[in-house]
């Protein structure tokens, strides 16, 4: 998998690869990295927070998802709009088989 996070600039604009996350096994990282989010997102579009890889085939929706992002991976996340662009590939051939583009805001909690 290679995800590179963009932030929207004070002056507009993306600024590209902000962020770059390269790995190997990515649905047993996440599982181990993030755990909160991937059951999270596990339920909220699959109704199973236990859901394991490979996720099945087809449209996911998540809309005002709340969850743990805490990693070690990131330090701070500031408030602002990203856009998280996602492909994930079979290691022995680089074939891509997942494309993904995710939208987020990162806003103080109320």
């Amino acid at each position: 998998m290679k995800a590179t996070l963009a932030s929207w600039g004070s002056g507009g604009g993306w600024k590209e690869n902000a962020f770059i996350i390269k790995m190997d096994k990515i649905c047993s990282n996440f599982r181990t990295h993030m755990p909160k989010l991937w059951e999270e997102l596990s339920k909220e579009a699959y109704n199973d927070p236990h859901k394991k890889c490979p996720l099945p085939m087809g449209l996911a929706v998540y809309k005002n998802i709340t969850g743990d992002f805490s990693t070690k991976a990131v330090a701070t996340f500031f408030y602002g709009k990203y856009r998280i662009t996602i492909i994930c590939f079979r290691t022995d051939t680089r074939e891509t088989k997942v494309c993904l583009r995710v939208y987020a805001d990162v806003v103080p909690k109320t």
